[in-house]
């Protein structure tokens, strides 16, 4: 059942790792709203857990969930598209046998495979390790969202006592998150132990346990923006242009989710007064779901598509509700071809919206169906045409939309225009903008770009840019997936013009303790003939690079030119000589836990660099500021651990502590991951 949050506090109690075996598991209490066990209840008795160390086990049920392979964690929230895995543990006790395990899974979850195959049993060993898997020992059954599972044998899962073996069931159960779930809502999965005494058939025990996730509470539209400056090979939030009088482009990437335009849907992008482009360069396009049909030759693509998605139906032990709840979450929607409507499965496409241009197999041109229009500044809106916002607005799929800005430049800036954007003497023009759906209005990532010609060509320039892969793209702010990955910064400086210079030179501390290997600093210099996107001559031994260390332990690099290299540069008297300091291999893989403490902020470690330009000795100009940032840190309080020898007596501890023995069970699942391997393996086995 569904309820809509009201300043629900999710706390959790995080229970550890049974030796080596099992990961950290997370299991939530009443007062959290979470989850809820161990209630009994028939029509003439109430059974609840007994704590006395010399009463055998009564039936007991205890869940837990996960979500995306990993513990749900406190204030965590799923999303449309997420994996969610229940994990229940059914003791059936001494009281009875077992008749039923029935889990009734909340509205907004469908069966991930869609198929009795997304439940599987195993039995728990004494020692609270997950046994065989004893799927094929019970009948399982769908019907809607609720699944059951009866037991051919009742009598294997009778509690008699120590000497007793595999009393205790594991339910594993995978879901995913329908792509229409509502946001801000708590799902609560409610699992049922019933047990029965053949001695009193007509009152069996009901016990259950509840697990509970939530919905994000804000579900918002998202808008990203990227740059090209190699005609659209290569999208990031940083362009290096060649010269001010290149051309770019801009792409913003909207994503809408499910019921979220109703009314409207618009995107502005400022460009800041500098930038220039052609408005009928603009072009948008309707990325298509994955599971889109686009052959021209089909003239039912979205039927073909609906085919697709309700194929793996429920299987033979299914009921009839299974196929019902399996297509509760409507098929992706299918584009049609260019002589088709531009939603075919939306909803109700007017007849007007025909003859939409197909790009590609993952996109349609859609510009004739928005309004484009510039202001004095040059700023750039674009709204879609309310017409077709009735045509997809009832979408099942989230839609995505991508608005394409070509030939944009700003070599028609003044020097005037340009001077509140400089950096190291050069100019970093930079570019947010804002999609409104509905009554909401997001906002996008920046993204810059800069061109190396100085501002004051009698004070230089220098830049700043970091590679994480091999120098292939130069950007300004870097994600390591680890410590021990390698990266590269290069620093790009324009000489000073007619200054007369002594001595000229670079010097960049790297903090953090990032280790810097001395053979791999080089050094060098354009020349006229230098293709774009080069570094040019090498020029390393014109100069000599020092690399200390100051007493926080980090590297400082330094270059000096010599006497020749200084010449080279007094003698230019157009333009500043070129010259490029590259440092490859840089690592964090050296640096102590101290060092890099300072620059954690928000779980996630990001380490700035900035560069200076030494002229005769005195620091002149500072860089641009890139950033390296390692993956968000784990949680910093660890789950508590939970010493093996607690699970050595099964039965004292089941009496004692229940939830130790559930936590067991589920050493060798590992989470939602262990669970898809079993799948596909059972999969390969029946030959599906």
């Amino acid at each position: 059942m569904n309820k809509k949050i009201k300043n629900v506090t999710l706390s959790a109690m995080a229970l550890g790792a049974v030796g080596p075996l099992l990961g950290n598991a997370v299991i939530y209490a009443e007062d959290s709203a979470t989850i809820t066990n161990d209630t009994a209840s028939s029509s003439s008795t109430s059974t609840t857990n007994s704590t006395a160390a010399d009463t055998d086990p009564v039936a007991t049920l205890k869940s837990m969930v996960t979500v995306n392979g990993n513990p749900l964690t406190k204030d965590k929230a799923i999303m449309a598209g997420d994996d969610v895995t229940w994990d229940v543990i059914a003791t059936p006790g001494n009281t009875g046998l077992m008749t039923y395990f029935q889990d009734k899974l909340p509205n907004g979850v469908k069966l991930s495979p869609n198929s009795t195959l997304a439940i599987q049993a195993f039995n728990i060993n004494n020692d609270g390790t997950q046994g065989d898997e004893i799927t094929s020992e019970g009948t399982t059954k769908i019907n809607g969202q609720t699944i059951t599972w009866t037991p051919k044998d009742p009598v294997k899962y009778f509690y008699v006592g120590s000497t007793g073996t595999q009393n205790r069931i594991l339910f594993h159960i995978s879901t995913v998150a329908q792509q229409n779930i509502d946001p801000d809502y708590i799902l609560e999965n409610l699992g049922t132990l019933r047990v029965t005494n053949p001695k009193d058939p007509d009152n069996p025990v009901d016990v259950t346990s509840k697990a509970r996730v939530h919905t994000v509470r804000d579900l918002a539209p998202t808008l990203q923006k990227a740059v090209s400056d190699d005609d659209g090979a290569t999208w990031t939030d940083f362009a290096q242009l060649p010269s001010k009088d290149s051309l770019y482009e801009y792409k913003l990437t909207a994503d809408i989710p499910v019921g979220m335009m109703k009314s409207s849907f618009s995107i502005d992008d400022p460009m800041v007064n500098v930038q220039s482009f052609d408005k009928d360069s603009v072009k948008i396009y309707r990325v298509l779901p994955k599971t889109a049909k686009t052959d021209d030759t089909s003239s039912d693509a979205s039927s073909s598509a609906a085919a697709s998605d309700t194929s793996s139906a429920a299987d033979s032990t299914s009921t009839s509700g299974a196929s019902s709840a399996a297509t509760s979450d409507t098929s992706s929607v299918a584009m049609s071809d260019a002589t088709s409507s531009a939603a075919t499965t939306d909803a109700s496409t007017p007849a007007t919206l025909t003859g939409v241009a197909k790009t590609n197999d993952k996109e349609q041109d859609v510009t004739k169906y928005f309004t484009i229009t510039t202001g004095d500044d040059g700023d750039l809106h674009a709204e879609m045409n309310y017409s077709y916002l009735k045509s997809v607005r009832d979408s099942t799929t989230p839609l995505e939309y991508e608005v394409v800005v070509n030939g944009v430049t700003f070599k028609q800036a003044s020097a005037d225009d340009l001077k509140k954007y400089l950096e190291g003497g050069l100019p970093y023009i930079p570019n947010t903008a804002s999609a409104d759906v509905d009554k909401t209005t997001v906002k996008s990532n920046q993204t810059r770009v800069t061109a190396p010609e100085p501002a004051d060509p009698k004070a230089g320039a220098i830049s700043k840019a970091v590679s994480v892969d091999q120098g292939k793209t130069w950007i300004e702010n870097g994600q390591l997936t680890d410590k021990s990955q390698a990266y590269d910064y290069k620093i790009d400086v324009v000489a000073p013009v007619g200054a007369n210079v002594k001595t000229l030179g670079v010097k960049d501390t790297f903090l953090a303790g990032q280790t810097v290997d001395p053979t791999q600093l080089k050094m060098y210099m354009k020349t006229d003939t230098t293709p774009d996107g080069q570094l040019g001559d090498e020029i390393t031994d014109q100069g000599t690079f020092t690399v200390t260390k100051d007493k926080d332990g980090n590297s400082v690099v330094a270059w000096a030119g010599s006497q020749a290299f200084s010449d080279k540069i007094n003698a230019a008297t157009d333009s500043g000589v070129k010259f490029t300091l590259v440092a490859n291999n840089v690592s964090l893989a050296n640096s102590t836990d101290d060092q890099l403490k300072a620059f954690i902020k928000d779980n996630t470690t990001t380490v700035p660099n900035t560069a200076t330009l030494v002229q005769d000795g005195k620091d002149t100009l500072k860089s641009n500021t890139v950033t390296i940032s390692l993956p968000p840190l784990a949680d910093p309080k660890p789950a508590k651990q939970v010493a093996q020898d607690v699970l050595a007596n099964t039965g004292e501890a089941i009496r004692q502590n229940p939830i130790m023995a559930a936590l067991g069970a589920l050493a060798v699942l590992g989470g939602a991951g262990t669970g898809i391997y079993k799948y596909k393996s059972r999969k390969k086995n029946m030959g599906e």
